[in-house]
């Protein structure tokens, strides 16, 4: 059984929603003009969703912020079995503590895979 500290799970999950927000508020800015360019209320209404995806997202890191830092160090969570409820291998070894860095972090995307 392998276990670890679950303020180490907060951050790690923190630093995770923390490039989310990064990659929405980009989103955000790409697709900020599109409203102006192609007709149709769907539109807007979906740059809109994006920008309230941002905030929400970046709401839940200081959230988790403040819920990593109030956690006891001592309690611990068995992550043997998170196969089970995390699909991305990336995201698993992070919340296991065997990556250091996002997968959606700058630095760390190599060749494009299309899926």
């Amino acid at each position: 059984m392998s276990r670890r500290p679950i303020n180490e799970i907060i951050v790690v999950l923190k630093e995770e929603v923390s490039e989310l927000t990064k990659i929405t508020s980009s989103l955000d800015e790409h697709f900020v003009e599109m409203p102006q360019k192609i007709e149709g209320s769907e539109n807007l209404i979906l740059v809109q969703r994006i920008d309230t995806l941002h905030q929400y997202l970046h709401d839940i890191s200081n959230l988790l912020s403040v819920v990593g830092s109030s956690i006891p160090e001592s309690l611990l969570m068995d992550v043997s079995n998170i196969h089970d409820v995390i699909v991305l291998d990336d995201l698993r070894r992070r919340v296991a503590g065997q990556l250091d860095e996002s997968a959606l972090h700058l630095s760390s995307v190599g060749n494009v895979e299309l899926f």
